[in-house]
């Protein structure tokens, strides 16, 4: 009998006695494509089902005489009862080789963090908020003045010809974060009996005055030395992890009343380059 490929239309020669009563599934040799062959129909006597084998050679040699140079032998494919396991085993294939390849992704990011870290910042950008349900990484310690310790406090008084008494506070600043730390800035505050505010000053560390120049440099020229974030006379550019570095607050002018002082961390940054 002739049999013809339902994609690519090719036509073969077959034995019917190999296609049982509830059909074949075959191969076409040329597309590969796999598809069910039903027998002759069944009603049909034996002689009219070779006339009609005949008559369907004789059409297909008059119809299209090129085509018959390509009908050839077509075999039953043994052991196969449905294409779709085949394609079920295809797809375990494909969930495999997906695994493997997140399994060797997470292990390269574990082996090179700095490459996950990249990784993880470039799919926050494509897709906000994913990036942080994958993550698992712990974020990065925050370095700011609330990683910075005030200790050794002390305060007094220093005259001078100018602006009369000024109340001089100093001590140690302490970078208490794993990084080092640069332009680390205090602030002082003078609270009365109430507990109000009444006066406030900031210095960057590193600064620091003798009694001689506080006894002579007027107020514009005491805070202007204050100001420099990078320290005049210690530097204030790398204070490493549990380093230290002396400050001085110096407040001009102050109300009476005063009671309590206290001095705060107001400013730090994380050295990025060493």
């Amino acid at each position: 009998m002739i049999i013809q490929c339902r994609t690519c239309r090719t036509k073969y020669r077959f034995d019917e006695a190999k296609i049982p009563h509830d059909g074949a599934w075959v191969r076409c040799t040329r597309c590969q494509k796999v598809f069910l062959q039903h027998p002759p129909l069944l009603t049909l006597e034996a002689d009219k089902r070779d006339v009609s084998d005949q008559a369907v050679t004789a059409d297909l040699k008059t119809m299209d005489m090129g085509n018959l140079d390509e009908i050839q032998e077509f075999s039953e494919i043994s052991g196969i009862s449905d294409p779709r396991p085949s394609a079920k085993r295809a797809w375990i294939w494909v969930l495999s080789a997906i695994l493997l390849l997140l399994a060797a992704g997470g292990g390269s990011l574990f082996l090179f963090p700095e490459y996950g870290r990249m990784a993880i910042k470039e799919l926050n950008a494509l897709f906000p908020g994913l990036a942080s349900l994958i993550s698992q990484e712990a974020p990065a310690p925050l370095v700011g003045p609330a990683q910075v310790k005030i200790v050794d406090v002390k305060q007094r008084f220093v005259s001078n010809a100018l602006l009369g008494n000024v109340r001089i506070v100093e001590g140690v600043a302490m970078n208490t974060s794993p990084y080092p730390m640069t332009r680390i800035k205090v602030r002082g505050e003078l609270s009365d009996t109430t507990g109000t505010v009444v006066r406030e000053s900031s210095a960057f560390c590193g600064n620091l005055l003798t009694d001689e120049e506080l006894g002579i440099m007027s107020e514009e020229q005491i805070l202007r030395e204050l100001a420099n974030p990078q320290g005049s006379d210690i530097p204030n550019d790398k204070i490493a992890p549990n380093g230290t570095i002396l400050f001085m607050i110096v407040f001009i002018r102050e109300p009476p009343g005063v009671i309590r002082t206290l001095v705060l961390p107001i400013a730090a940054e994380r050295l990025l380059s060493s």
